[in-house]
């Protein structure tokens, strides 16, 4: 017989959550309730667990990450760092793209050229320096494409983000400003795509950062904008997934 009580943590004393294996639909997610596992099955596999264990002497440990969300020219923001919303091939592009190639001149096509001639596969991200642009680094991450829907691969495109902070985390930027990934002409859905993006891709990085104090998602347009903002009250209140 199942147990239908959520059992009690022996470590922090609260009722544990619902471990979920597979991959469920972004409109289905609830981590008020759950526990998001994954595909990995095997004979550990647990129907209640806790993440307390995760946020130990977080306060403690490191310092609060200041996140926002903007609507702006991602060349215009004074940080250390921005992202490039790049193709596999790390080749000056449109959109985004185009804009921070354009900002940081002919030294950023020559250095992706010659530092990473075979490009980096969706959901990597490496770094370069910001040549002429009002950043100090510049680092480049690519998205999947979606499929006709708006979804798709949401692993790589969670990842894309967190290995953008990640890396620039770990040069030593203190501030770092990403644009929406995957929602221009890669295809994906603003709204199935942002409880990754801000759970999976952003959130998730705080507790490991060293440098970055502040994270800024910057927006194309104010929809975009409105979208995310939405998800993290949900978040906050533990209402909206």
């Amino acid at each position: 017989m199942s147990i239908s009580k959520a059992p009690i943590c022996v470590q922090c004393g609260k009722p544990m959550k619902k471990v979920i294996y597979g991959m469920p639909a972004g409109n289905d997610l609830d981590f008020d309730k759950y526990i998001y596992a994954g595909c990995i099955m095997d004979e550990n596999m647990k129907q209640w667990d806790c993440l307390c264990a995760l946020h130990e002497d977080e306060d403690e440990e490191a310092p609060a990450v200041e996140f926002q969300i903007v609507v702006a020219d991602i060349t215009s923001l004074e940080v250390d760092a921005i992202v490039n919303a790049a193709n596999p091939q790390l080749l000056r592009g449109s959109g985004v793209c185009g804009a921070i190639f354009a900002a940081a001149g002919p030294g950023l096509d020559a250095e992706c050229r010659e530092r990473y001639p075979h490009g980096i596969e969706p959901g990597q991200a490496v770094i370069t320096g910001g040549h002429k642009s009002k950043a100090k680094w510049i680092v480049h991450a690519v998205a999947p494409r979606a499929n006709g829907d708006g979804f798709g691969d949401h692993v790589k495109l969670s990842n894309a983000y967190r290995n953008a902070i990640l890396a620039a985390d770990e040069a030593g930027a203190a501030s770092i400003a990403i644009p929406s990934l995957g929602t221009g002409i890669y295809g994906w859905s603003v709204e199935r795509a942002a409880p990754y993006v801000l759970n999976d891709g952003i959130f998730s990085t705080f507790s490991s950062l060293r440098n970055i104090r502040k994270v800024i998602l910057c927006c194309f347009t104010d929809a975009d904008a409105d979208v995310f903002r939405v998800k993290v009250s949900g978040l906050r209140t533990g209402s909206e997934f």
